[in-house]
């Protein structure tokens, strides 16, 4: 439950975020993630549970640890300028200011931290974390990377590739979730080596499509597949599951077919290739996952008797909406 303190505590995340991205030094945007870290694990811990307390000290740990690094490499760099827009950077600097970033939003290698700390959070927090505590950092690592950064596309193969092959080997609904969100940060950091207007497109549309799903998980308070157990329930998870993967013609696959072609007239065509295979692994263990719903769920007594009242309805009937317009969407952005 949200009480006042709560409340209080939610603004200072997001308030934080909006210090770091408006920021133009680097002490300013440190300050901003110390105040997001700090305003976020009370929200994290609300549950009051052992699961969400030990995902509380593990999201500490890891977020006090790469802070400390990023803070360090800010003060080795001090004497050569804190602005954003004027930096001279050595690659060992750059080096050592992206790794602490990396950490952050949970980019491969440094991913399994926040594969652990899904299972203890409930869906409001793994949307928090698979979302809006990534956007300081993605903006940050704006300001480092241009066109053909060799750095930046090795952390878009391994976060790609690793996301799409760790959700094969998962059957827990929340893992599967984080390591689709690992997939889709590859897809992010790509958009970075177009454009920030492209890195923010793609952003907003994963908000989107993301919370849809953890919608869905949330109201319905699903942590297991069984949970899943009438029509129009498996029908609206399927839909926006298949729009977060990608496929079209749901909304999800208009800022995929976007970034690749931006990509391709970039001359990007490796990077094309290795995300579009990815994304076909993704679309496999999300479809693999609701037919395993499909044949657990078909044994129960509650597949055929489900109180349809209008409250349900209508929520189900906007998701399905919302999620099926990409190919409108798309050709008003491409033509």
């Amino acid at each position: 439950m949200f009480n006042n303190l709560n409340i209080l505590f939610l603004f200072m995340t997001i308030t934080s975020t909006i210090i770091s991205i408006s920021s133009s030094n680097w002490l300013g945007v440190w300050i901003g993630l110390e105040i997001n870290m700090l305003s976020f694990i009370p929200l994290i811990i609300l549950p009051k549970n052992i699961l969400s307390n030990e995902s509380a000290i593990k999201y500490f740990l890891v977020q006090a640890s790469s802070s400390a690094l990023f803070l360090t490499s800010i003060l080795y760099n001090s004497f050569n300028s804190i602005s954003l827009t004027n930096m001279y950077l050595n690659t060992t600097m750059m080096f050592l200011m992206i790794i602490p970033l990396m950490i952050k939003i949970a980019a491969a290698p440094f991913h399994q931290w926040f594969i652990n700390i899904m299972p203890g959070l409930s869906w409001s927090m793994c949307y928090a974390v698979s979302t809006w505590q990534k956007i300081t950092p993605l903006f940050v690592l704006n300001y480092f990377f241009m066109k053909n950064n060799i750095l930046l596309i090795l952390f878009v193969t391994l976060s790609s590739i690793i996301g799409a092959l760790g959700g094969l080997t998962q059957t827990f609904l929340k893992k599967i979730i984080a390591y689709s969100s690992v997939n889709h940060l590859g897809w992010l950091m790509a958009s970075i080596l177009i454009s920030k207007k492209m890195m923010i497109m793609y952003l907003l549309f994963y908000m989107m499509t993301n919370a849809f799903v953890m919608f869905i998980l949330s109201l319905n308070n699903i942590t297991q597949f069984i949970q899943i157990n009438t029509k129009i329930l498996f029908i609206s998870f399927t839909i926006c599951m298949m729009s977060l993967g990608g496929l079209p013609p749901f909304v999800g696959f208009m800022p995929k077919l976007i970034l690749i072609k931006m990509l391709l007239q970039n001359e990007l065509l490796s990077i094309s290739l290795m995300l579009v295979f990815t994304t076909l692994v993704t679309l496999f263990f999300y479809l693999r996952l609701t037919f395993s719903i499909m044949s657990l769920s078909s044994t129960s007594q509650k597949w055929m008797c489900f109180k349809y009242t209008n409250k349900n309805i209508l929520i189900y009937s906007l998701m399905i909406i919302l999620s099926t317009v990409g190919l409108v969407t798309t050709n008003l952005f491409l033509f």
